[in-house]
């Protein structure tokens, strides 16, 4: 069975009882974070969630209120010796502004990361277990909705 937890359901501006986007599908031993909006480190913890049950990161568009927590994960990742690759799928650029993203900041990144970027709609991931598939959503910038 799918458990899902909704960490944040705001929009750009959060309320003291909504964090920015953030939701966690975990099944088995994969764990799906769509979308890492400021303050989802929080919301995992909030949720008795550790952060290192991510498995795959999936990023709808890059609007600050989905993405702001990716360097924020990333690092607390390597901090809690995260052993595994960390997959980011996401729209087009999505590997030009993660670089971006880690040349913003002093850290040394520790974890392994391999990302994505989604050219064709429809399934991008298939295992025994399940498929994700993508579509393109209506929105200012390009972006996309998974499934």
């Amino acid at each position: 069975m799918v458990k899902v937890t909704f960490l944040g359901t705001s929009s750009m501006l959060p309320t003291k009882d909504r964090n920015h986007n953030a939701i966690f599908l975990r099944y088995k031993n994969e764990g799906l974070l769509i979308d890492c909006g400021e303050g989802t480190q929080r919301q995992f913890r909030l949720a008795n969630i550790p952060t290192t049950k991510v498995t795959k990161l999936l990023i709808t568009h890059f609007h600050g209120d989905h993405t702001l927590g990716i360097l924020g994960l990333i690092q607390s990742l390597g901090a809690n010796n995260y052993k595994q690759t960390l997959e980011i799928y996401g729209p087009k650029d999505t590997k030009k502004y993660i670089k971006h993203m880690m040349s913003s900041i002093i850290f040394k990144n520790k974890i392994k990361m391999e990302i994505h970027e989604i050219s064709k709609l429809g399934k991008f991931f298939e295992n025994k277990d399940f498929t994700l598939e993508s579509t393109n959503l209506k929105h200012a910038v390009p972006c996309l909705g998974y499934s």
